[in-house]
């Protein structure tokens, strides 16, 4: 995503001059009339692109998971991938649910009950998916807790590279 940034200059109140016009400073593209914005969209190969760096970055994360807590296992590379599949869909789909559900709870913790939400998340991905599992709802919640931290760093270092 580009940022704004001034593209012009317009004159004072009443002289009929156009107001500052923004463009995005993404190569190839260009506004199309005062005030009017053509945004870039990704194509379809770069949204795959960064949906599989997403998922292998978050198998890694759940590897390493696995490999550190031992309340946490996967049987097999095939239970992991599809595990870090379900783990994706259920923070995309489940945990804004739950996240708005559990919110007055949330507030009166100050934040505290959204290390739950997560651990109910990722127990919710481990019975989803065969040869994933975790023992207790403490187990969930520390192993949300190092897939979230895993995957942060990863995308940390994502950012400075480029």
């Amino acid at each position: 995503m580009g940022r704004l940034v001034p593209a012009g200059r317009g004159g004072g109140a009443g002289d009929g001059a156009v107001p500052p016009i923004y463009r995005r400073m993404t190569p190839g593209v260009e506004v199309s009339a005062p005030g009017v914005f053509v945004y870039d969209r990704p194509t379809v190969s770069a949204a795959l692109g960064r949906f599989l760096i997403h998922w292998i970055v978050t198998g890694i994360a759940l590897a390493a998971t696995a490999w550190v807590l031992p309340g946490v296992h996967l049987t097999s590379e095939r239970a992991l991938a599809v595990a870090a599949l379900a783990l994706g869909l259920v923070n995309a789909l489940v945990r804004p649910v739950l996240f708005i559900l559990t919110l007055p709870i949330t507030v009166l913790t100050l934040g505290l009950f959204y290390l739950v939400v997560n651990g109910l998340a990722f127990a919710l991905a481990a019975r989803m998916v065969p040869g994933f599992e975790v023992d207790s709802l403490f187990q969930a919640i520390l192993g949300a807790i190092l897939v979230s931290l895993i995957s942060w760093f990863a995308g940390l270092a994502g950012r400075q590279r480029k």
